[in-house]
């Protein structure tokens, strides 16, 4: 899924990183001070050309030769034209907290973009999602299960020594979410960024990568979940783990807590009149497709609920779905990271051990027709 957003590290073109964030740009070069060239004379008679204008923070173009590049001036540029602070600058240097300080800190707030609109009824489910038997229900898991792993692996010196080494990135202020893309951006940047660091540079350094867009099946049936983690070295190993993006607004926490069981007496189901159902559907078929092979499926949705979910089966290959359920924001959203880095350490740990295997193919819902062919330009005979 493509990013509309860029991130803030990138820097102009023709700015020169500053030593200091803030200060003017300096030139170690000899080339004399100017903000712009002294007058020509016309070359045939005519009336005497203006000076030419000032370019601002470089010289203008030589006359001498039209193809010598501009030289850079003493100048100042404007501050909104400095980059912030790189993604491994220090934290000394930075104004973003560290990626150990992260696991401690809910994830910030975004704003919507004023011509934002939810992203209704304008894609299609593939047939594979379609025709896939939801979980009646879902029971919850505490999430002090996975802070506990987290926390085993945080407190070594050696990973907080290096987390504590790293700054966590952040998005230019101008950032808005106007489309599910710009969730992507979102979390790749507030959320799985501080997550990766951790997991794949010092707790299991340069085993573990996460890739994007990955497909599986073809046309019309495949499953494209927008994130999942696998075995690096290898590079033909099984992921671990999937997490699946959704714009804001487009379904609500408490659709899912209509589906959610306390214990085993109680009677909640998921309808397929609730809005989560296809949602759900989605994340069961992503556990069931053999090329994906793990039941360790997550979902960031409603730009402000991360639902972590484990998937088996029972006798009649009926789904059954546990899931932890954590707010992105605010105080309640401060083991937000921390409970995905747990998750997923569980998650590799489990399909090392053979333990973390998909569903593979259960039962299918209904047959549904095939989808109709887009309609070309009729042909001529």
């Amino acid at each position: 899924m493509a990013k509309t957003q860029s991130s803030s590290t990138q820097q102009p073109a023709h700015a020169a990183t500053p030593t200091t964030r803030g200060s003017p740009a300096k030139d170690s070069s000899s080339t004399p001070k100017a903000s712009g060239s002294p007058p020509r004379p016309a070359s045939s008679g005519s009336a005497t050309l203006k000076a030419a204008p000032a370019f601002h923070g470089m010289t203008p173009p030589s006359t001498s030769s039209r193809h010598s590049p501009p030289q850079r001036s003493e100048q100042p540029l404007a501050r909104a034209l400095f980059p912030s602070a790189p993604l491994h600058q220090k934290p000394s240097e930075s104004s973003t907290m560290t990626v150990l300080q992260a696991f401690s800190a809910p994830l910030p707030p975004f704003e919507l973009a004023a011509d934002y609109a939810v992203e209704l009824g304008t894609h299609k489910s593939s047939l594979t999602v379609a025709a896939t038997e939801a979980p009646k229900f879902w029971t919850e898991r505490p999430v002090a299960h996975y802070l506990s792993i987290a926390d085993t692996h945080l407190a070594k010196a050696k990973v907080k020594n290096y987390l504590d080494g790293h700054s966590t990135p952040s998005l230019e202020p101008t950032f808005r979410v106007r489309r599910e893309a710009d969730v992507v951006t979102y979390a790749s940047t507030h959320l799985t960024y501080a997550v990766n660091m951790a997991l794949g540079g010092v707790i299991f350094p340069d085993e573990v990568e996460m890739l994007s867009e990955v497909q599986a099946g073809n046309t019309g049936s495949q499953l494209r979940p927008d994130s999942i983690w696998r075995t690096a070295p290898s590079r033909t190993a099984n992921s671990f783990a999937i997490l699946e993006m959704k714009i804001t607004g487009g379904i609500k926490v408490d659709n899912l807590n209509e589906g959610q069981r306390a214990d085993a007496t109680a009677t909640n189901v998921f309808s397929e009149e609730n809005k989560m159902i296809n949602s759900v559907k989605q994340l069961t078929a992503y556990a069931r497709n053999v090329k994906f092979n793990t039941r360790y499926v997550a979902a960031l949705f409603d730009g402000k609920y991360l639902l972590l979910c484990t998937f088996d089966q029972d006798a009649k290959t009926v789904p059954l779905m546990t899931g932890t359920l954590l707010p992105c924001h605010g105080n309640k959203g401060i083991n937000t990271r921390k409970a995905l880095l747990g998750w997923l350490i569980e998650a590799h740990n489990g399909s090392q051990a053979g333990g973390n295997r998909g569903l593979g193919p259960g039962p299918v819902m209904k047959k549904l027709p095939a989808r109709p062919k887009p309609q070309g330009h009729p042909q001529v005979a």
